[in-house]
C-alpha cells in the first residue's frame, strides 16, 4: 500500500495550549489534581471521558484473564489501556500524538503501572510482532485510519488496517471496535459527524466529498488538514462484510447506549427486541430534536424498522 500520510500531528479533545499547560500541571501536582483543576469545570465531557471506568463496560463480553495480552491502538488519553492493565498481564498503548503519550507515560508512573507500555507510532503501522495479543481495541478509531493514507481509498485503508490487526491477534484473539452507526438517529436528525457538519455521513460519498472541497473539515483542536470525505462509518450490514472480508469470523455487533465511549447498555443487533430498551430511555424529551426522535420511534415498527438506527456499535470479532 502507498503510505502518503499525515505527520504526527497535534490532534485531541482540548487546544494544544491547554494541553501542554495541563501536562505541567501533571508533573507538578498529579494527573487526577490536574484534570480536575484544568478540564472538570471547562470540559466536564471530556473529563468524565477521561476518567469514567463505564468506558470499558464492554470488556466483560471478552474473555480476559492474567495471562490476557492487549493492544490498545489509537490510544488517546490511555483511559482503556489503564482500566485493562489491572484485568490483564500486560497491555501496549499506541498512540500518534505526542501529547497524548505523555499524558500516558505521566499517570503510568503516577500509579506505578508496571505492566502498561506506550509508543508514539501510527496505528496503521504498528510496530508490533504478529500472533502476539488477544485482545486489539481499536475505540473510535477505524473512522480515522484513512486519514493516515491519503493515497489510497478510505475504505481499502480500512481494510489494510483490519487485516493488520488480525495478524497481530493470536488463534483465538478478538478484535473490539467501538464506532458510529452512519444511519445512527442522531446523524439523520443532524447530528454533527467527524467533518463537524452535519448531514455529510448519510450523504453519498461523492455529494459529501464535493461539499468538503469547499468546506474544510470542522473539527476542533485539530492541525491536520485534508480534503474530501474520508472519516468512512458504515451501518451494520456493511461492517460485518468488511470485517468477514478481511478473514474475522464470528462477528458480533451490539448497539450501544448511550454511546460506544460510555457503553452503560448494549443488545445484540441480532435480537431486534433488545432495541426496544435502548429507545424506552427516551422519556419526556425536552429538547425539539428529541421531541422530533421521539415521534419518528413511536412512528417505527420497532421490532422491524428501528434497529437499523443506534447512533453506535460495539463490534467484536473472532481470528
Amino acid at each position: 500500500m502507498c503510505s502518503k500520510s499525515i505527520e504526527h500531528s497535534y490532534w485531541g479533545e482540548i487546544p494544544k495550549s491547554l494541553m501542554i499547560d495541563l501536562l505541567d500541571d501533571c508533573r507538578e501536582h498529579g494527573w487526577i489534581q490536574a484534570l480536575e483543576n484544568r478540564i472538570m469545570g471547562r470540559f466536564p465531557t471530556i473529563y468524565k471521558y477521561i476518567t469514567s471506568e463505564d468506558r470499558a463496560d464492554w470488556a466483560f463480553w471478552v474473555p480476559l484473564n492474567k495471562e490476557s495480552k492487549v493492544l490498545d491502538l489509537g490510544s488517546g488519553w490511555g483511559s482503556l489501556a489503564f482500566i485493562l492493565a489491572d484485568k490483564c498481564k500486560y497491555v501496549l498503548a499506541i498512540e500518534s500524538v505526542k501529547e497524548r503519550v505523555e499524558f500516558i507515560n505521566i499517570r503510568k508512573e503516577q500509579e506505578d503501572f508496571k505492566n502498561v507500555d506506550v509508543i508514539q507510532a501510527d496505528a496503521l503501522r504498528p510496530p508490533v510482532i504478529s500472533n502476539t495479543f488477544d485482545l486489539i481495541i481499536s475505540n473510535g478509531l477505524l473512522e480515522w485510519v484513512p486519514l493516515g493514507d491519503l493515497e489510497n481509498h478510505p475504505e481499502d485503508v480500512q481494510k489494510a488496517f483490519l487485516s493488520r490487526t488480525k495478524e497481530l491477534l493470536n488463534p483465538g484473539g478478538t478484535l473490539y471496535i467501538g464506532i458510529e452507526n452512519r444511519l445512527g438517529m442522531n446523524f439523520l436528525l443532524g447530528a454533527k459527524d467527524h467533518t463537524g457538519l452535519p448531514f455529510t455521513s448519510i450523504m453519498p460519498r461523492f455529494l459529501a466529498s464535493l461539499i468538503l472541497q469547499i468546506r474544510k473539515p470542522t473539527k476542533a483542536f485539530s492541525e491536520k488538514s485534508y480534503s474530501g470525505y474520508r472519516t468512512y462509518t458504515y451501518h451494520a450490514g456493511k461492517y460485518r462484510k468488511i470485517m468477514e472480508e478481511c478473514g474475522f469470523r464470528d462477528v458480533q455487533i451490539f448497539w450501544a447506549m448511550p454511546s460506544y465511549n460510555h457503553p452503560s447498555a448494549m443488545g445484540n443487533i441480532n435480537n431486534p427486541n433488545t432495541i426496544k430498551h435502548y429507545f424506552s430511555a427516551i422519556n419526556n424529551p425536552k429538547s425539539k430534536a428529541g421531541k422530533v426522535l421521539k415521534i419518528l420511534i413511536d412512528l417505527l415498527s420497532v421490532e422491524n424498522i428501528a434497529i437499523h438506527f443506534p447512533p453506535s456499535y460495539v463490534i467484536f470479532a473472532k481470528v
